[in-house]
C-alpha cells in the first residue's frame, strides 16, 4: 500500500531538504511506529504524528492512501 508522509521543521531538513514529503510503500498492517523506524526517527526524537489531521498513536494502523504528518517537538525559552 502507498502512504504519503510530510516531514516538518528539523525532520524535513535532516532527511528530505528539497521536498519535505515523500511517498512510502508500506506493508499491510504498517503502523505509525513502522514509519518512524523506516525513517530512522529514533526514540530520543519526540514527534507528534498527525494522521489525516488527527493526533495518532504510534500503534495506529495505516491504510492505503493515508497522509501522515510528522512534527518534531521543539523546546525553547
Amino acid at each position: 500500500m502507498k502512504i504519503k508522509v510530510h516531514l516538518f521543521a528539523s525532520l524535513a531538513k535532516q532527511r528530505y531538504p528539497e521536498e519535505g514529503f515523500m511517498s512510502l510503500d508500506a506493508p499491510e498492517g504498517a503502523t505509525v511506529e513502522w514509519v518512524l523506524e523506516r525513517l530512522s526517527v529514533g526514540p530520543r526524537t519526540t514527534v507528534i504524528p498527525l494522521l489525516e489531521g488527527e493526533v495518532a498513536d504510534k500503534d495506529q494502523v495505516l491504510e492505503d492512501g493515508d497522509t501522515l504528518k510528522l512534527f518534531p517537538v521543539m523546546g525553547g525559552g
